[in-house]
């Protein structure tokens, strides 16, 4: 039983690998399906999402978001919650993403996906919003902005602590978050 998941799986894999990026979305997809309970389910729907994003007009959303709420405790959970919403939607502070970013760090505290989230809501308090109509929907929150950016630092000292060779990677973004608490 165990062989043939496996196999599926790498041949799923191996057809990303490829580029051949409709056909893998379809293979993993379908290995998800056939198999929701295996050990490459959750895998499997990453993969899917992966695949679909580098589909001209991919959505990977909802495979993002089944990911995450159908299999909470995967190592993949975190990365899926975080790009459920695309980067421009955080970005551009739409609301709903906003709100669903700011769970991410009480969801998954020790994730470095944290960081992310919590520079791109501090980011999102150092600028007024409004509506279409040019009426002030919420005004920039400095304090705030710079509770979060520094909330950015302390973690990074943490994971810093606990894994220096992911931390290296994470550097970039808490320099950044140096650099926007001083200009709030």
């Amino acid at each position: 039983k165990m062989p043939n998941e496996l196999n599926a799986f790498l041949e799923a894999k191996a057809l990303y690998e490829e580029k051949k990026f409709p056909l893998a979305k379809e293979r993993f997809f379908q290995l998800y399906q056939s198999k929701p309970d295996s050990a490459f389910a959750d895998a499997s729907l990453y993969w899917a999402a992966r695949s679909e994003e580098q589909l001209p007009n991919g959505n990977p959303a909802t495979l993002y978001t089944t990911l995450y709420s159908s299999y909470p405790s995967s190592p993949f959970a975190p990365e899926a919650y975080f790009y459920a919403f695309p980067l421009t939607d955080y970005l551009q502070g739409g609301k709903t993403a906003i709100k669903h970013l700011q769970k991410l760090p009480t969801l998954f505290p020790d994730h470095p996906f944290t960081l992310k989230a919590l520079y791109l809501v501090a980011l999102d308090h150092t600028r007024d919003r409004k509506s279409t109509e040019g009426r002030m929907v919420t005004r920039k929150d400095l304090t705030q902005a710079i509770d979060l950016f520094q909330e950015v630092e302390i973690r990074f000292q943490k994971l810093k602590a606990y894994d220096p060779v992911a931390a290296a990677s994470w550097e970039f973004l808490k320099n950044k978050a140096v650099l926007e608490r001083a200009k709030a």
